[in-house]
């Protein structure tokens, strides 16, 4: 088995109480089998508490929120009760692993951070040079399906880490060679397709309805083409597999190009257009649409009739 990452993978540290987007905030937190069993054979004060704020609805369990979707153990200075308690060893999986995520093929996992973490994005957007993807050295085994998508997508990954190409000429270059066809959305159409979905955070809306009104005209000429590089490398190495048919693979990519479509105009309409507010969007956006799966099987079935329309 090989265990593959990019090589900013393990740059990645939380920064707990430093996090202005506590992850332990607006989101429902699950509560793995074997976590939960531990926490029901703890005793004492803390395993009082515990059992208290575990809900098990359809078998499901996780943590009950309190005022303001906060996790019932996220303390005021940003910090988690049950690590100063008790160390990581009570943690559930979703609270270990967070931003982690995995990719499974026959003989090989591949690891990455997600965007939706500001600290993850921030290591993803400011890495510098090209993206290059390092294994532990384990043994692996390819069957003819994955050989020809590793390949495929290598072919992908050489085009979009070219930082004298314009994001127009790579997008150009993929529809040539994988038949990928963008659909022709303008950035008002693209904006409206994002205000029918589902929103977590109430500032989403109102920044998508004021890049419609904005009126810019967003260009090419964007002043860190390397971050947008990252960013498209991200979304491709994260989201496309190779059990993906040519439909699905083909709305992938033009998913990678409408992530960056949104992402660049938002940032370049903001009043304080600099780096750290690219990371924003984009850790926004990812959260928004990415770590949405209604949103984004919703996104990926748009682009697939938008294309054929």
């Amino acid at each position: 088995m090989k265990t593959v990452s990019p090589q900013y993978y393990n740059e990645f540290c939380c920064i707990a109480g430093k996090c202005v987007h506590n992850c332990c905030i607006g989101w429902e937190i699950d509560i793995d089998e074997f976590t939960l069993a531990k926490y029901n054979a703890l005793h004492g004060e803390l395993g009082r508490k515990l059992k208290s704020y575990i809900d098990i609805n359809g078998g499901d369990a996780h943590f009950i929120l309190g005022e303001g979707d906060r996790c019932p153990f996220l303390c005021e200075d940003g910090l988690c009760e049950l690590i100063k308690e008790a160390g990581d060893d009570l943690l559930c999986d979703i609270c270990n692993d967070h931003p982690r995520y995995r990719n499974y093929y026959s003989d090989r996992i591949e690891l990455g951070i997600g965007l939706c973490c500001e600290e993850a994005a921030r290591i993803i957007i400011r890495h510098s040079g090209n993206i290059i993807l390092e294994d532990d050295g384990g043994d692996e085994f390819y069957n003819e399906v994955e050989l020809d998508f590793f390949e495929r997508r290598q072919k992908i990954f050489d085009v979009i880490q070219d930082i004298d190409t314009s994001l127009d000429e790579k997008l150009h270059i993929l529809e040539k060679q994988f038949s990928v066809t963008y659909p022709p959305l303008s950035l008002d159409e693209c904006v409206d397709i994002l205000l029918t979905f589902e929103h977590l955070d109430s500032e989403w809306p109102k920044l998508l309805r004021n890049l419609k009104n904005s009126r810019k005209d967003f260009n090419d000429e964007f002043e860190w083409k390397n971050a947008l590089n990252n960013l498209c490398h991200y979304f491709i190495y994260r989201h496309l597999c190779c059990e993906d048919d040519d439909a699905k693979f083909c709305a992938v990519i033009c998913y990678a190009f409408f992530s960056l479509k949104i992402i660049q105009a938002l940032t370049m309409c903001s009043h304080d257009f600099d780096l750290e507010t690219l990371i924003d969007v984009a850790r926004m956006y990812s959260a928004e649409v990415e770590y949405s799966d209604e949103n984004y099987d919703l996104l990926i079935e748009k682009l697939k009739e938008c294309k054929n329309e």
